[in-house]
């Protein structure tokens, strides 16, 4: 089943006015935001669907630069900042994951394209996105499904709809 045939025509944008960037998501999502320093701020926000859920993350810091996109460099962050906050079992992924990566450009910018698969309660998942840094923030529009369930063209979708003003 395409996700995408069923949510594309009744998407809700929301646009972030002082970073100036906007998104479209199936359903409202859901924001979290966690205080990682003084200076470095991480904002969530999270839309689970039936067959995944989509999300956006927003890495706010006044020393980030496009060095963060150097794969090894951004799969420890994506660790640290990421996947210790949010997962429920954020050893086991570290442990058993597989991470794949190439450069690429979305709207003109350097972005760094990435999957990560890994094992959890017995089904294998997968989490696939872009990272780009735009100012002093890094922006991951990612999608995490079943990995037999998991619809490129919703990721597609979803990274199209990402607009910077």
């Amino acid at each position: 089943m395409h996700s995408e045939n069923v949510f594309k025509n009744s998407w809700v944008t929301i646009q972030d006015e002082s970073n100036q960037w906007q998104i479209a998501f199936p359903h409202q999502p859901v924001q979290m935001q966690f205080e990682l320093s003084e200076t470095k701020t991480l904002k969530v926000y999270e839309n689970p669907f039936q067959e995944g859920v989509l999300l956006l993350i927003d890495v706010s810091d006044p020393s980030m630069n496009e060095d963060v996109l150097e794969p090894q460099t951004f799969e420890r962050l994506f660790y640290s900042d990421f996947i210790q906050r949010i997962f429920y079992e954020p050893k086991l992924f570290k442990a058993h994951h597989h991470y794949e990566h190439q450069f690429t450009t979305i709207q003109g910018h350097s972005a760094l394209q990435f999957s990560f698969t890994y094992q959890e309660r017995e089904k294998n998942r997968l989490i696939a996105g872009f990272a780009l840094v735009k100012g002093h923030h890094l922006y991951i529009p990612l999608y995490l499904a079943n990995k037999n369930q998991f619809d490129p063209s919703l990721l597609q979708y979803f990274i199209q709809s990402l607009k910077f003003h």
